[in-house]
């Protein structure tokens, strides 16, 4: 570093030397064009050190905010439900809670455990039994593209 401020203080000493030393006119011109040049290569000089050092960026740990993570997956898993839940409307299943757990990895929901809730369980025109639990597995099954082993009654 003490190179460097050196190198710096003997260009800019030497370019007032040439300053006052040089005639007037073209000459004078070329010579400051040239002295500026050089100037800027010393003032460089440490960038180059510094762009060809390699950064190692597994040095540095970069951690997500959990907080964060954890209110997303929340809104993810509030949207599947409440598909989930008009997708049940849709097939004559009305008054059917759904709640889903899961696991947030790479910005997706790994669905664990989905709950089915019946609640008063209203049963339309297209219903004809009352115990519809392999039918009410079947639809989310499809519609969340887990197994029928992760829904729970």
């Amino acid at each position: 570093m003490k190179a460097w401020i050196f190198s710096v203080c003997g260009i800019v000493f030497l370019g007032l030397m040439v300053d006052v030393i040089s005639p007037n006119g073209k000459t004078n011109t070329f010579i400051k064009s040239i002295f500026s040049l050089i100037f800027l290569f010393v003032l460089a000089s440490p960038l180059v050190k510094i762009v060809n050092t390699k950064i190692n960026f597994s040095e540095y740990s970069w951690n997500m905010d959990s907080d964060y993570m954890e209110v997303l997956k929340n809104q993810k898993i509030a949207s599947l439900e409440q598909g989930m839940i008009a997708k049940l409307q849709e097939s004559g299943y009305s008054n059917v809670g759904v709640k889903i757990e899961g696991i947030l990895t790479n910005n997706e929901i790994s669905i664990t455990k989905v709950y089915v809730i019946p609640q008063n369980e209203v049963l339309t025109d297209s219903t004809s039994s009352i115990n519809n639990g392999n039918t009410i597995r079947d639809i989310i099954a499809l519609t969340l593209s887990v197994d029928k082993e992760v829904i729970v009654f």
